[in-house]
């Protein structure tokens, strides 16, 4: 018999490729009148000496037509050869239990077919020499699905991938991984759209809620830049800093209501410095603490009004100065938002009140200053003149020792009005010293001592306790510079907060 050249597949789809010159050990009737010739449009089966086999139609030697074959190795097809090859419409079936049903072109997968494996996977769509390259379809065995182009079997091009768990991603595929523009959604609402790299996030990403709040922010292989872009379903809108879910760092939050901050966050909170400008036109800057003013800072009312000094949980508190657009002023303490303590109030018309305060009022001891050139000095009370306790009349106090009042005026041009004891500066009292500094407050025995308020002539301020002339206790200076300390004095050096 002449040889016959014969390729069919081995295992991956390749037989061998010559057929032996021994005559077939097994030919069907209808090939057996071709002894000795080659097989042609007939019908038959053959053995190969490798154990290799082929039942079907021949032409010119060549498997050719409607047949199957199966190789030692276990790879069994049925279905259309061309030419020895197989080629068109067939069924392959692999030893791992894999099956495919589709087209062949030349020994190759080619055209539309499916391959289905025993785990549940599934391969489908337009093959190209043995693989997927074009649209198709893959269900791997946790049931995840994906929809799209493919090259050489793996995702290639645009696609759509559902995860089991209800998450999809539409988009652009490299290698397998998503690459380019996309959109993933996640099954609770959430929606992320932009850019991917190698699988992740990368580039300008937005991620929009379900109740529609959008976050732009540029990846870095899926992790979140430190700066990012929101605009809230309200109509709020924060761009800054952000980290665990929150601002954090430095940003600009836009309310709705037209009010924004400009500043700084920790944990979503205002905190640090910062400035808030309300949609009336009123204005802070300075120090916040958990969303409120705390710590130095102005307050500038659109009015024309103004506050600079220490703020406590939104409220003035401390040392401040309030000056009003009618031209008064308060320099002083203050505690919850009230003048409170020691401090002194310009008039518009010239007048002065220096003294105690409280809940607003002049209330404990004062000096009231009239335009006129008159003093009074004396106890007040919710803002009115206790003419009980006039000081130009002596009164013994609770050691009943007799309290004088007098003014004093010193070669130097220092003047102290006030109390005195024993010739002595004793009591309530105000000295207004040749340098240009100013205290009022409480004196025993010619020495600070009590609480009072030391104005030096370069601008610092010390309001608190004294003792022998010098700051001890609790009290706060502020300097001309804008700098503050408040806390615990030790006999004229400051020891720290309270």
């Amino acid at each position: 018999m002449k040889n016959i050249n014969f390729c069919i597949f081995a295992l991956f789809y390749i037989f061998c490729p010559l057929v032996s010159h021994s005559e077939p050990s097994n030919i069907e009737p209808s090939c057996l009148e071709a002894r000795n010739k080659l097989w042609h449009n007939c019908f038959g089966k053959f053995i190969f000496p490798n154990g290799n086999k082929y039942e079907g139609f021949w032409r010119d030697g060549k498997p050719d037509g409607v047949g199957s074959a199966s190789t030692n190795s276990g790879l069994t097809y049925v279905g259309t050869f061309k030419g020895g090859k197989r080629h068109g419409l067939g069924e392959e079936v692999n030893k791992d239990g894999s099956i495919y049903v589709g087209n062949f072109k030349n020994d190759k997968k080619h055209g539309a077919g499916k391959i289905v494996f025993l785990d549940g996977r599934i391969l489908e769509g337009e093959f190209r020499k043995n693989k997927l390259n074009g649209l198709g379809t893959q269900v791997f065995k946790n049931g995840s699905k994906y929809f799209g182009q493919f090259k050489n079997n793996i995702f290639n091009g645009e696609g759509k991938f559902l995860h089991t768990n209800g998450d999809s991603y539409y988009g652009v595929f490299k290698n397998g991984k998503k690459s380019g523009k996309g959109i993933f959604k996640f099954s609770s609402g959430k929606v992320l759209s932009g850019n991917f790299s190698d699988g992740l996030p990368h580039g300008l990403i937005q991620l929009t809620t379900l109740s529609g709040d959008k976050y732009k922010s540029i990846f870095e292989y899926g992790s979140p830049g430190k700066n990012v872009d929101v605009s809230y379903s309200n109509g709020d809108t924060y761009s800054g800093e952000w980290k665990d879910g929150k601002p954090h760092g430095s940003g600009t939050f836009k309310y709705a209501n037209g009010n924004n901050y400009v500043g700084n966050w920790v944990k979503g909170k205002q905190n640090g410095l910062g400035q808030f400008t309300l949609k009336n036109g009123n204005q802070y800057i300075g120090e916040f603490r958990d969303d409120k003013p705390h710590g130095n800072g102005r307050f500038l009312f659109s009015s024309g009004s103004s506050y600079v000094g220490n703020f406590e949980q939104g409220h003035y508190s401390g040392i401040g100065i309030f000056t009003s657009r009618d031209g008064t002023q308060y320099q002083g303490n203050y505690l919850n938002g009230k003048r409170s303590g020691m401090g002194t109030y310009f008039f518009s018309n010239g007048e002065k009140y220096e003294g105690n305060f409280a809940d607003n009022r002049f209330h404990g001891y004062g000096i009231y200053y009239f335009k006129d050139g008159s003093i009074y000095a004396g106890l007040w009370e919710k803002g009115k003149k206790n003419t009980s306790t006039i000081l130009s009349k002596d009164k013994p106090n609770k050691k009943n020792e007799t309290l004088k009042s007098r003014t004093i005026i010193y070669p130097d041009g220092s003047k102290y009005v006030g109390q005195i004891l024993n010739e002595m500066k004793h009591g309530m009292g105000k000295m207004i010293f040749g340098n240009g500094d100013k205290y009022v407050g409480q004196w025993k025995n010619n020495k600070f001592h009590g609480t009072g308020t030391l104005s030096y002539g370069n601008g610092n301020i010390y309001i608190g306790k004294w003792e022998n002339n010098k700051m001890h206790g609790s009290g706060t200076k502020v300097f001309n510079d804008g700098k503050i300390l408040e806390g615990l004095w030790q006999f004229g050096k400051f020891e720290g907060k309270k």
